[in-house]
């Protein structure tokens, strides 16, 4: 199974088994990412949501690199900015937006 695949498979068994909100439309975004339907992906992410995510350590260095898995260049920089703000960087996961200027700007600052 690929890594992708083995993901989605973890977050339909975490989501059957019920997981609480805020994580439940977490990883509803994050599975809706993987499996490539960006809409709902999207449609995940209330301001609650968001909010939630935006204060938690865990998911201000996941969320950059799932915004640039699905494209998402100016969020996946907003909260690659939030990150590095907040200290955390792991520069290999975000390579594939290195080329934008506002995000060399970014990297030059790791």
């Amino acid at each position: 199974m690929t890594i992708p695949g083995a993901a989605i498979q973890d977050l339909e068994n975490a989501l059957e088994a019920g997981l609480p909100d805020p994580t439940a439309p977490l990883a509803r975004f994050l599975l809706w990412n993987l499996r490539g339907d960006r809409e709902k992906a999207l449609s995940a992410l209330d301001p609650k949501t968001r909010q939630f995510a935006w204060k938690d350590p865990d998911f201000s260095m996941l969320m950059p690199g799932m915004f640039a898995y699905m494209n998402e260049t100016d969020q996946a920089l907003e909260w690659l900015q939030h990150a590095l703000d907040r200290g955390i960087i792991n520069y290999p996961l975000f390579s594939s937006i290195s080329a934008e200027s506002r995000s060399g700007r970014i990297v030059s600052f790791v």
